[in-house]
């Protein structure tokens, strides 16, 4: 599956639960957060679903 490119001038226009996994993820990335593993979960899941993000496999190296 082709990753998608973000572009910020359109981030309105995308479903809301896009936006704010979009959020979560780039806010987690850059400051410390408390969240549980399913908050991350659900979020990625979006992200995933989406294009924006691939899932690792089980002992795939990063």
């Amino acid at each position: 599956m082709p990753f998608k490119g973000l572009n910020l001038a359109e981030l309105d226009n995308q479903p809301i639960d896009v936006r704010e996994a979009i959020a979560f993820y780039a806010a987690y990335g850059l400051i410390p957060m408390i969240c549980t593993a399913e908050q991350r979960k659900d979020h990625y899941t979006i992200l995933e679903r989406e294009g924006y993000i691939q899932k690792l496999k089980v002992g795939e190296a990063v």
